[in-house]
């Protein structure tokens, strides 16, 4: 009667050993992590694991988290937030799509810009603004999206817009997983393919809070990333790093870490990188 857990770990493991012998004594053998004859999406050995971490879920990039269907599911009124954190510029943060039409909503940051994308009743309406380069400082972001009738709401932090949506007042009807951080490379929809330039998120979230006017009652719920999520990428569920990131906005380049005539050094205070 026993049942498999079709869900994979995302996390870190490490220090397995297997016993090979029993009688007359134990004998335990330490697994070969280089003897894997097949590996998908699992980290390489030398990106690590942090020791130490702060609430949150850890992005390594080129990722996704895929959350249960119905987590997030539309209406007239509704309130998404979260923090996040990262030092690149761009990064795709939210997207949900209906599997019946075109509905959808799309979040992502580009070279300081927020674009809220929103899709429903036939008509597509973009809000873009600019948040500055602070966001990409390492530091914790909190990012606020609202649908309030034919009002659209966008604010990373102190910096807020709004604007009227294209077609009036229409509903708001989605149905797939909800997405954080990156989409898988598989999903094709019209918005992403013309619109998104579908960066995977490098850095942090935690904190989401979903409220819709298709609950009863109407009341904001956060939402527990460790038992919605149905699939991850690249995602390390155990905690977020301690350390922030000291590069201001470096995107994919290279950081100078040493420069001297020493052949040893040792540094404390590298930053993950992928």
């Amino acid at each position: 009667d026993t049942q498999l857990v079709r869900r994979g770990f995302s996390g870190c493991l490490r220090d397995i050993s297997l016993k090979m012998t029993d009688s007359p004594s134990e004998e335990w053998k330490l697994l070969d992590w280089k003897k894997a004859t097949k590996k998908v999406e699992v980290y390489e050995s030398w990106e690590g694991c942090p020791l130490q971490t702060v609430k949150g879920v850890h992005f390594l990039g080129d990722g996704y988290l895929e959350l249960d269907r119905g987590v997030f599911s539309g209406g007239h009124d509704f309130d998404i937030s979260m923090d996040f954190r990262t030092d690149h510029l761009s990064a795709l943060l939210l997207f949900i799509y209906s599997t019946q039409t075109e509905d959808c909503v799309l979040v992502e940051l580009e070279a300081g810009l927020l674009s809220f994308i929103l899709a429903s009743g036939g008509h597509t309406t973009e809000l873009r603004m600019w948040v500055g380069l602070s966001y990409c400082d390492g530091d914790w972001k909190q990012l606020s999206l609202a649908k309030r009738g034919s009002l659209i709401f966008a604010a990373v932090d102190e910096w807020a817009e709004e604007i009227r949506a294209v077609g009036g007042a229409a509903r708001l009807s989605v149905d797939s997983p909800l997405y954080l951080g990156g989409v898988p490379t598989e999903l094709s929809h019209s918005v992403l393919n013309v619109q998104s330039h579908k960066h995977g998120l490098g850095g942090c979230i935690q904190g989401l809070t979903v409220r819709s006017d298709e609950r009863t009652p109407s009341v904001s719920g956060s939402i527990n990333l460790l038992v919605a999520y149905r699939r991850s990428v690249r995602v390390n569920l155990d905690g977020c790093p301690t350390s922030e990131s000291r590069f201001n906005c470096r995107g994919n380049d290279s950081v100078l870490v040493y420069t001297g005539r020493r052949t040893q050094a040792t540094d404390n205070s590298l930053q993950p990188f992928t």
